[in-house]
């Protein structure tokens, strides 16, 4: 944009802003929400012991607006949280059993997460637990 003066410029400004208001909601609009994510699972502390979810967290966010749209958060009961939390994953992500114990397991929420999810451009957060000592 050439400078003119700060007149023009705040025109120029407004016209924008009153474009990217009129744009319609993205449910309106074709294409995908993007649905970011994040999980939190345990440390397994022996060989045959599997990861356990722990917490699940998405916001939905409209691609055309960049305005969330919904968003969802639930700490997750394993099947077993006495041999599944240890002091290793509490350390990690600071979830305790008492803080699971009361959490519904995630088949009581996997529908909940399906439709967050479903037909969305999801983009995960990762971050690997250092190995050092």
């Amino acid at each position: 944009m050439v400078w003119v003066g700060g007149g023009v410029r705040r025109r120029r400004l407004r016209q924008r802003l009153r474009v990217i208001l009129q744009l319609p909601s993205c449910r309106r609009v074709r294409g995908p929400e993007m649905a970011f994510f994040d999980v939190e699972t345990s440390m397994p502390q022996r060989a045959d012991q599997g990861y356990a979810l722990l917490e699940f967290g998405a916001v939905l966010v409209c691609p055309r607006r960049l305005v969330e749209v919904a968003s969802y958060a639930t700490l997750v009961r394993p099947a077993d949280p006495v041999s599944a939390v240890s002091a290793a994953s509490v350390r990690c992500n600071g979830i305790t059993r008492d803080a699971v114990s009361g959490a519904p397991p995630f088949r009581d929420v996997a529908d909940a997460v399906y439709d967050l999810l479903n037909d969305s451009v999801m983009s995960r957060h990762l971050e690997h637990p250092s190995t050092e000592s």
